[in-house]
């Protein structure tokens, strides 16, 4: 019956959308992470690496500063609000 061949499975492996590896689903991954199962010590730590490594990342990444941006941005600050609010 035509019921039972859309039952059947079709020749592409599943993969998983967390760890992109094929056999199994995300639902079932062992790559798992889930920060409501950890302890606050074990959280603090974790979010202590994420917070190192994010500024690793922007101590490596070039300083592209001007002498006229700073300049700009006191001459904004110098003119005040306007008076026709």
């Amino acid at each position: 019956m035509d019921i039972d061949l859309s039952r059947q499975r079709s020749g592409t492996p599943i993969i998983c959308r967390r760890c992109k590896k094929p056999g199994h689903i995300a639902r079932n991954c062992l790559d798992q992470f889930d920060i409501r199962s950890m302890m606050t010590d074990e959280r603090d730590d974790w979010v202590m690496g994420l917070l190192t490594d994010l500024d690793a990342v922007h101590a490596a990444a070039p300083v592209e500063a001007s002498a006229e941006a700073p300049a700009a941005a006191e001459e904004e600050r110098s003119e005040g609000p306007e008076e026709g609010f």
